[in-house]
């Protein structure tokens, strides 16, 4: 295993507004739903494959009132439009809920009534890998995230998953270390026990493959 740096990753949530709460002045976020994204770093394109279970997503920042932004932006005060409700953000069959106080500033208040009115639909999730699973298998890389964390949620005109690209070095964001354990993919696991059941040929018949296909076997 090793640590290497990923970029704050962002993904595409659901606010509904039907849920607003105008006496509490809050609205409820699923902040995410899984599945697998399609992304890219300086080495290529990706799948990224985030697990939802309760024991892969750390939900203490939220829980502790972490921000609701406009666009992700979290170098200005007057970008927050509030905040996770403290002890709301929850996993439940492999989705996160989360409860939003929105803020009652006067700036804000056109942004708040988009939302109370669902002009305002698309939300977005601000996040950091903590431990991942890689395997080189297949046309693309898979990057299986078994340890994650909310940073902020946001509002956004248009959903994370659709802006999904490489980051340039002048980029603001942020970036996080990871431990990155290295998996073999179906496919390879495969050729393993073939090569392994050709018993004392099976370095000879390695090495005659590696040279064949271009390919390290480790």
């Amino acid at each position: 295993m090793s640590y290497k740096n990923f970029p704050q990753q962002t993904r595409a949530a659901q606010l509904d507004a039907s849920t607003f709460n105008e006496k509490d002045n809050t609205v409820e976020v699923i902040f995410t739903s899984g599945a697998s994204v399609k992304r890219y770093d300086r080495a290529g394109a990706y799948m990224e494959d985030l697990l939802t279970g309760a024991e892969n997503v750390r939900l203490d920042r939220l829980n502790l009132g972490a921000p609701f932004l406009d666009t992700h932006d979290s170098f200005d005060l007057s970008r927050v439009l509030g905040s996770v409700v403290p002890g709301t953000a929850r996993m439940e069959n492999g989705f996160g809920y989360a409860t939003i106080k929105l803020t009652r500033r006067p700036d804000a208040a056109g942004i708040v009534q988009d939302i109370r009115d669902g002009v305002i639909k698309n939300t977005s999730v601000g996040y950091r890998y903590h431990k991942v699973e890689e395997a080189d298998g297949g046309d693309v890389r898979t990057v299986r995230v078994v340890d994650w964390e909310p940073l902020e949620i946001s509002a956004v005109p248009i959903p994370a998953d659709a802006l999904s690209q490489i980051r340039n070095d002048g980029d603001r964001q942020a970036e996080y270390p990871a431990l990155v354990e290295k998996v073999r993919s179906p496919e390879e696991q495969q050729l393993d026990a073939v090569i392994k059941s050709w018993g004392p040929m099976a370095n000879t018949r390695r090495a005659q493959m590696r040279r064949l296909h271009m390919k390290k076997f480790r």
